[in-house]
This record gives structure tokens, sequence and C-alpha cells, in this order.
């Protein structure tokens, strides 16, 4: 079990690193300007646990809400400016400690740290030069990047804008060996939580029973805020993809319950799905079910190699999903496999669960996927899918979520022993 994984951190040169392979892609002559955001509100007083910019975050580090990063190139150098709020008693009385200077250089590689009420001046200054290129993240939809962006529109003299958004994606598609430390981090958190919930389905149990049960699993390792909803599924609930009010009805013997689960380490993300028969045994056509989606998975693994698309991997994944279910007499001759697969193979994984990427070009090494065929089968009441990551390696993939059971058998057994 991971000790607390808020104690996890990836190395400060990582983020100078990001910095600098951006700045290289960039005009010689350019400002770059990323956000960290703002907390969103859920009432007059009361703020939504924050969760900071990705991409702000993969460029310096921090997580501490309002924070601005200021790049400026030119042809003689390169400057990184951090606006960070200023220390304030008064509302680290309410809120907390805010960062110092010196921990927020020590986490990014950042000398130049200054108050954000500068930055109003500084920006200023900026737009009253001409022939500049102002490069910002169209990706971000908070209202401090629009404000900025109808700023630049409206008061920039003779200047350009470049989005750098495609740049960040391009970067964060192929993973640093860091950070697949990281995710495999979060996978370890993840399957902790899954191992230590899991023989409580071996009873009649609730949807809210499973799920609190794995948030409070997640939470005792320094998960507050998990990569995703929690997914409880039981019954015929499974046939939803993203079911995220979880009921407290209990589940009887012999039904099946779909989890869906994602801790978070170093701001990086595991995505893991597992499907549990309460009472510990799967009824011999809910193992039918689970063998054919697992064979699906498995043809998946070996089908990942650099050059194949995510379409590649989905079309192997439909033609062994059309050949089992058709030998099982669910299929019937000329119907479509899209009566049961309702989802693609495979995503991108990452700082987002559901990763930034282009997901329609040819796969590379180090690229992170989440595996998750899945079969759905409103006839007999339930589907499922089975969600595992890997790391594209040279000639194939490595899987990373190995210490998490996967088989039909290994999944009695967890809820058994």
């Amino acid at each position: 079990m991971i000790s607390d994984a808020r104690s996890l951190t990836l190395p400060a040169d990582f983020y100078l690193g990001n910095r600098n392979k951006l700045l290289e892609q960039l005009p010689e002559s350019c400002f770059v300007i990323v956000y960290a955001g703002n907390t969103v509100k859920v009432s007059s007083d009361t703020d939504y646990r924050y969760s900071v910019n990705r991409n702000f975050y993969y460029l310096t580090g921090i997580q501490q809400t309002g924070s601005v990063l200021l790049l400026r190139k030119s042809p003689e150098k390169t400057e990184h400016a951090l606006y960070i709020h200023p220390n304030d008693p008064t509302r680290e009385r309410w809120n907390g400690k805010l960062m110092t200077p010196d921990e927020a250089q020590s986490i990014s590689l950042i000398d130049n740290i200054r108050w954000l009420p500068a930055l109003e001046d500084k920006i200023s200054d900026m737009l009253n030069q001409e022939d500049e290129t102002f490069c910002i993240d169209y990706s971000d939809c908070r209202q401090e990047m629009k404000a900025l962006r109808d700023c630049i529109q409206d008061k920039a003299k003779n200047n350009k804008t470049i989005d750098i958004s495609s740049y960040l994606t391009r970067m964060r598609m192929v993973k640093q060996s860091c950070e697949i430390q990281m995710i495999e981090n979060a996978i370890d958190l993840t399957g902790t939580a899954l191992l230590a919930t899991a023989n409580e389905m071996r009873a009649p149990v609730s949807e809210l029973s499973i799920y609190a049960k794995l948030d409070y699993e997640m939470a005792k390792q320094g998960c507050l805020l998990p990569a995703f909803t929690t997914i409880v599924a039981g019954g015929e609930n499974t046939l939803c993809l993203h079911y995220i009010d979880p009921d407290r009805r209990v589940l009887e013997k012999g039904v099946l319950i779909q989890v869906d689960i994602g801790g978070i380490a170093g701001g990086y993300s595991a995505d893991i799905s597992r499907v549990f028969p309460v009472g510990g045994r799967f009824s011999p056509r809910q193992k039918q079910l689970y063998d054919i989606v697992r064979a699906c998975q498995k043809k998946a693994f070996i089908s990942i190699k650099p050059g194949v698309k995510l379409a590649d991997i989905n079309r192997e994944v439909a033609d062994l999903a059309t050949q089992l279910l058709t030998d099982a007499g669910v299929l019937i001759q000329d119907q479509d496999i899209s009566s049961y697969v309702w989802h693609n193979s495979a995503h991108h994984l990452g700082l987002d669960v559901h990763d930034v990427s282009y997901r329609y070009e040819p796969l590379c090494e180090n690229n992170v996927l989440a595996v998750e065929p899945g079969i759905y089968i409103p006839e007999w009441g339930f589907g499922f899918r089975i969600e595992d990551d890997v790391v594209v390696t040279a000639n194939g993939c490595r899987l990373l979520s190995s210490g998490i059971p996967a088989d039909s058998d290994e999944i009695e057994n967890i809820i058994l022993s």
C-alpha cells in the first residue's frame, strides 16, 4: 500500500525539460501564458475540490490555484516566470498555507517567482508591444484564458496568437520514464483498493457500500480526488456505461457488479475495470461471457505495437468478439457486432484518464493506453468490460497492471480468499 500518494512527485527537471522542449518549437520571439485555473464554486461560500489545468501542471509541477506561467522567448534568451498568490495570513487562516516562493522554485526550477497582483501590469506591457506572438492554450476553457484571449484580440497591436495545445498534446502522448513510473504508482494504489474491497462481495452487498469502500481505500492512501467518479454498477445497471449513482439496494448472490476505478499519484491516472460475482462464483453464462471479454482483451494486448492505430485494435477485437459470440449463439448471421460492443477498446492514459491524443494516428513507443474491451448483452440482463493499463514498447506492449488479478478463476479466488 502507498502510505500517502500526495507525497509522490516527479523530478523538478522534468518540468524544466518540458518547458524548454515547448519553447524549442515556438517562434524566435514570443510570449507563452498558461493558467493553473481557479476553484469552481459549489455555492456562495463553498468550492469544489481544486483540480489544476493539466497542461499548466505538465510545465510547472505547481498545483496551487490561481498560479500563472509566463515564458518569454527572444533571440537573445528565454525567461521563465511564475506568478503565485502572495502570502496572506487571513486567507491562510481559512484555507490553509499558501506556497512560498522557495517552495515554488524547488518544485518547478523557476527562479523568477512573482506575486500575482503584478501580472496585470505585465500583460498590459506585453499587449502594448507590436508584432509579438502570443502563445496560449486554446484547449483551456476556463474563464481566465477566455478573458486573456478576448483582451489580446481587442488590444494587441499587429500581434498574432498561436495555439500551443497541439504541441503539448504531442508531448504528453509520449510518456517519459518518470511518468510511466507514476502511472504504475497510481495503478498500485488502485489495485490495493480493489483487492481490499473484493472479499466484501462474498455476501450480499449494495452498490453504495462497495462504492464507499473503494473510495475509502483510495483516500487512505492519499487519493482524495480519484481520476474519475468511481463506477459501481450491479445487475442490469452494468448496461449503463457511466453509472455513477450507486444504489443502496442489496444485491443477492449471483448478481454481477461492474467496478471501474482509477486512482491518482503525482497527478497521473490509473484506469482499471473488473467485474465481480456477488457470492464469489460466476454462473456458467456469466463465466462464458467473462472469458469471451477476457479473450478479446488478450487479443488487444497482442495487437498493440508501434505503427498500429487504435482503430486497428478495435477491428481486431470486434472480429474476435463476432466469432466468439457467434459460436456462443448470441450473435446471429449478418447481425452487427455493435449490438453488443458499444465502445472502443482502448484510449490514451496519463494526466487525464482519457488523456489528450491524436487518436487516429499510429501508436508509438511509450504511449500509455487503457485497454478496455467490453460486451453488453441486454437479453441476458448484464454486460461488462475488463480494463487494464499498458505502455507501448518497441515490439509490443508491457502490462502495467499485471499485479491486479483478471482471469475469471482469479476473480473468484480473491472474493473467497
